[in-house]
This record gives structure tokens, C-alpha cells and sequence, in this order.
């Protein structure tokens, strides 16, 4: 799989990764693989949106490098990061970012959480790029 391919999230059957649920869209997000081989997801401007759970809350997210144990949820349906990277199956170089600075891990689950809330893993920059750009995650 080249790297920059892209794989479409949603209920439609056409969908790379198919989540029948009512509350995500037919087109609810898109994940790609940049150059260097980072997983990229961008939600689609979906309606229940596409969020990211981090120090117990579930932030909404636009575009993000996943990283390791992160949690997402599409509508109501929550997909461990392992999940998006299994899309990549082909590519044994496919990777995840590394986990944020300032991040725990949470003995009990296995999941990171950051010790400052306010701080989400994103790219500052990045937000007005599409993931048809080439350069989205070269961090402009």
C-alpha cells in the first residue's frame, strides 16, 4: 500500500473500515498513511463527530497522528488504535506516533493520559491541510 493512500471510516458498505452504527456516517472519516509512515485520521465533518479520549473525557478531534493505546470514538462506537493500524496490515511499516510528551501510562488499562489536560496530540498548522495534501504531516 502506497503511503499515500487512503482508507474511508464509515457505515457505508463501500468503506475501507465499516462501522454499522446510526450515529456514524456514511463517510465519517478518512485515515492515511503519511510519508514517514504515521497513521493519519481526519474526521469528514461528520455530524456526531469523531473524538479522541484522553484524561477520562472525549475530546473532538479534526485531524490527528494516532498514537499508541489511544481510544476513538465515531458516533457512539469506541475503536482502539490497533484497529486503524490493522487497516494497514499490508504495510509492515506502517507505525504510530509516539505517545505525547508529558503522557502516563494508566496501569490498569493499558491507555496514556496526559498530565495537562488542555494539551490534545495534535500538529499545530495542520488543521486547514486535507490529507490529499503531501505535506499534512510534515508539521508546517
Amino acid at each position: 500500500m502506497s503511503a499515500d493512500a487512503i482508507i474511508t471510516i464509515g457505515s457505508d458498505a463501500g468503506c475501507g473500515l465499516v462501522i454499522e452504527d446510526p450515529s456514524v456516517a456514511a463517510l465519517h472519516a478518512q485515515v492515511r498513511m503519511d510519508p514517514q509512515r504515521f497513521i493519519w485520521l481526519r474526521d469528514e465533518n461528520s455530524r456526531h463527530g469523531t473524538h479522541l479520549y484522553r484524561n477520562g473525557n472525549w475530546v473532538p478531534i479534526r485531524l490527528i497522528a494516532v498514537s499508541q493505546g489511544d481510544l476513538l470514538r465515531f458516533g457512539t462506537t469506541e475503536v482502539g488504535c490497533d484497529r486503524l493500524l490493522a487497516l494497514f496490515a499490508s504495510d509492515q511499516q506502517a507505525r504510530l506516533a509516539p505517545v505525547p510528551r508529558g503522557s502516563v501510562q494508566d496501569r490498569r488499562t493499558g491507555r496514556y493520559r496526559l498530565e495537562d489536560s488542555s494539551e490534545v496530540p495534535t500538529l499545530a498548522g495542520i488543521k486547514r491541510k486535507t490529507l490529499n495534501d503531501p505535506d499534512a504531516g510534515q508539521g508546517s
